[in-house]
């Protein structure tokens, strides 16, 4: 993924199927990865958004909303920019499945301001098709409409939101953004299911193929705060660390002034967690990129 935001010189790349557990973000080759997963046996689905360490100071939130859909917000000049990232359940799925993803969307949506630039991208399994929709999708679709096209349609009317990628004019070849693998020269099995959405306003600033938008806009200076280490609760596994902390704030207690009454809980619960600190410690999760090989980039370059 960093090698393909190299190449092709991009600076924020959305993935989807991160197959990751878990979410969180960390650094890797100067690039900041944001991941939303979950705890399923497998990790199936996850998503993710890799962004160069430059545009990163300027992030005020990150929300992990399910393995499905996650929000990144970034402070811009003359407006805030919201990015979320999505991978929709594909068309066999269940309609519960279906509308509790464009429920998670919707939740998500409520976190932004119409006036901001508010960009959904990544893979919908949707195909809108042929066929002009007013303010939503452009000349230059491909294929045949589906019932999931027709529920993404309906969600873009709701937020006045653009499927940004049927508004150009490209050959067909470079309007697929998924290809069957059992495809053959006598049977082309190729969809338009990956779209970047973004507000009516702002669309004229804007084993899948890569779809990429540009957006012309001035990132304005966010003050942001280092997160918080969490305490490693690990440690109260063994028995005579859990002794040692227990003795440390028995003893640590007992120098709380309690003339004060209005103070007391404040000591408390500064004497509780300076103790535990210092005990059994904290840590910041991070996830270091073992498995990337000369062979595996090999393979990619051979694929492309």
């Amino acid at each position: 993924m960093i090698l393909e935001m190299k190449k092709h010189n991009i600076d924020i790349l959305g993935v989807s199927e991160t197959w990751w557990p878990d979410c969180g973000e960390f650094f890797s080759q100067n690039t900041k990865v944001y991941y939303s997963g979950n705890q399923n046996k497998h990790h199936r689905n996850g998503v993710g958004i890799l962004m160069i360490k430059d545009i990163t100071k300027f992030v005020t939130e990150f929300i992990p909303k399910s393995d499905r859909a996650m929000m990144v917000k970034i402070n811009a000049k003359p407006l805030n920019i919201n990015i979320i990232q999505v991978y929709a359940p594909t068309a066999d799925k269940s309609d519960d499945e279906i509308k509790s993803f464009y429920a998670e969307l919707n939740e998500l949506m409520r976190l932004t301001k119409s006036h901001e630039i508010n960009i959904i991208q990544g893979d919908f399994n949707a195909k809108v098709g042929k066929g002009e929709v007013n303010g939503v999708v452009g000349q230059y679709g491909l294929g045949e409409r589906n019932d999931t096209g027709d529920r993404l349609i309906q969600f873009c009317q709701e937020y006045k939101l653009k499927t940004s990628n049927t508004m150009f004019n490209l050959p067909p070849r470079r309007l697929y953004a998924w290809k069957s693998t059992s495809e053959t020269p006598d049977n082309i099995i190729r969809n338009q299911i990956d779209f970047i959405l973004i507000n009516y306003r702002f669309c004229s600033s804007s084993d899948h193929n890569l779809l990429m938008a540009k957006i012309c806009i001035r990132l304005a200076s966010n003050r942001k705060k280092k997160p918080s280490l969490k305490l490693n609760l690990e440690e109260l596994r063994n028995d005579d660390i859990k002794c040692s902390l227990k003795n440390k704030i028995n003893h640590n207690i007992s120098s709380i002034d309690s003339r004060n009454p209005n103070n007391i809980w404040e000591q408390l619960k500064t004497t509780i967690t300076s103790s535990s600190k210092e005990i059994y410690g904290s840590y910041r999760k991070e996830i270091k990129n073992h498995w990337m090989s000369e062979d595996i980039e090999k393979l990619i370059n051979e694929r492309r």
